[in-house]
């Protein structure tokens, strides 16, 4: 494990080339200070607002394919990019998982002067968006959830969740992919967008941290 663990490391090293903190000139959006954090956000409609929250290793980029153009003809519609994942920033000493993300969203409602706002979250950004409604349902006039994360014990949860837990094999497993999700059915452009991704410096320390410590079930559950 000590071995995976440092050839892990170097592998990813070597893979995060990327220091991050500018939007790259093709990149829909624009980036916002919301928290005192560098978030990436991609807005387009007006009236109602609706606030897209994506799922674990995604981006923006999970809804602009085909849910944030639909929606942004009724709607004004806003894909946010979590903080560890996606253009956001990376701060190292983030405690990456619900808490942390749960008031990131609060936060991108503040900067953008959004008094209340529909959310909508998929897998993990559904078990943040719920954390945010139970905690501030005066903020968030509707709720929907995509195959939403649920609280899950131990033995039911997947075994690629699992296995990053295990120091060394989670380095190992995150330097010897060029992205996520590794999955059939996703466009050349979402892979290569999430390419890029993973080479900005800081990600994948973002999601071990996250499958490591962030899990804060009972949190979930009250939520």
């Amino acid at each position: 494990l000590v071995i995976a663990w440092v050839a892990g490391t170097v592998l990813i090293a070597r893979r995060e080339v990327d220091p991050g903190g500018l939007l790259p000139a093709n990149i829909p959006g624009r980036m916002i200070v919301a928290g005192g954090r560098q978030v990436h956000v991609v807005e387009a409609g007006q009236g109602e607002p609706v606030l897209l929250v994506h799922g674990f290793a995604g981006s923006t980029f999970a809804w602009e394919e085909a849910v944030l153009p639909e929606l942004a003809a009724s709607y004004h519609t806003i894909a946010v990019d979590l903080l560890g994942m996606g253009f956001s920033a990376r701060p190292s000493d983030l405690a990456y998982g619900y808490e942390a993300w749960s008031r990131q969203i609060v936060d991108v409602m503040d900067a953008l002067a959004l008094p209340r706002a529909a959310l909508v979250g998929h897998a993990l950004g559904g078990a943040i968006t719920a954390i945010v409604a139970g905690d501030h349902p005066d903020r968030v006039s509707k709720l929907v959830l995509v195959a939403p994360l649920v609280p899950l014990e131990q033995a039911e949860r997947p075994w690629f969740f699992k296995l990053l837990e295990i120091p060394g094999v989670g380095e190992m497993m995150l330097g010897t992919t060029d992205h996520l999700p590794n999955l059939p059915g996703f466009s050349e452009t979402y892979q290569s967008r999430a390419r890029r991704i993973f080479r900005l410096r800081g990600t994948r320390e973002a999601l071990l941290t996250y499958v490591r410590h962030g899990r804060d079930s009972p949190r979930l559950v009250a939520a």
